[in-house]
């Protein structure tokens, strides 16, 4: 864990020195700049590593505030999930996207598939521990309850502030409608998985709240 925050770190460092130094390079011509760095190749792989971390280290934050160590089972399922979204996602760059679209915008979709993906093992993650604490710890303290129903509301927004902000933006490099809509499906799963799991919870803080069987409710 140590050793990945120092390299996140570094890699951060690195993207800002980046900047500093093609800033300097052309004295703080921010049109020349922005040219600059959208040409070059080495600084979209020294962007995308930067982002990568960060949004890694976004994640361990989130995991560690809401959900704490996972168990095994959910360790194991996370990266089960991330595995095969990773792979599919590979897939559809290189079966659906087009050579040249691929090449100019490949730390683009590779940011949008990194954030969508955090969402997606979340998502997943919240489901797990929803499953744990109804057959492991079914008395659990309402702060259990409170940070899930939190983090799950939270998550939840984000996925629609998320859409929101690239949908525009990839309408704007004109890729048009059947690429629009598989992109609305990434976010509408993700939003689904989130309802449903919202749904179940609510199922299951009512069904604490009452007493009796259910046919008497």
């Amino acid at each position: 864990m140590e050793r990945w925050l120092r390299y996140s770190a570094i890699s951060v460092g690195f993207a800002l020195f980046t900047v500093w130094n093609d800033y300097n390079r052309v004295e703080g011509d921010i049109e020349v700049m922005t040219r600059l760095l959208v040409t070059s190749k080495l600084a979209h792989v020294i962007f995308f590593n930067a982002s990568l971390n960060v949004i890694l280290l976004y994640g361990k934050i989130v995991q560690l505030i809401f959900f704490g160590p996972l168990l095994p089972s959910e360790s194991q399922n996370s990266r089960r999930r991330v595995f095969k979204y990773t792979v599919l996602k590979i897939i559809f760059v290189m079966a659906v996207i087009e050579t040249e679209v691929r090449s100019k915008m490949m730390a683009v979709w590779a940011v949008w598939f990194a954030v969508i993906g955090l969402f997606h093992a979340f998502s997943g993650l919240a489901k797990d521990r929803f499953d744990n604490i109804i057959t492991l710890t079914p008395n659990a303290k309402a702060s259990v309850h409170i940070h899930m129903i939190v983090f799950l509301i939270l998550n939840l927004f984000a996925n629609l502030g998320w859409f929101s902000l690239c949908i525009p933006f990839f309408w704007k490099k004109q890729q048009g409608w059947s690429f629009l809509l598989l992109l609305i499906y990434e976010c509408l799963v993700c939003f689904l998985y989130l309802i449903q799991t919202l749904v179940k919870y609510a199922i299951h803080l009512y069904d604490l709240s009452c007493s009796g069987t259910w046919d008497n409710r």
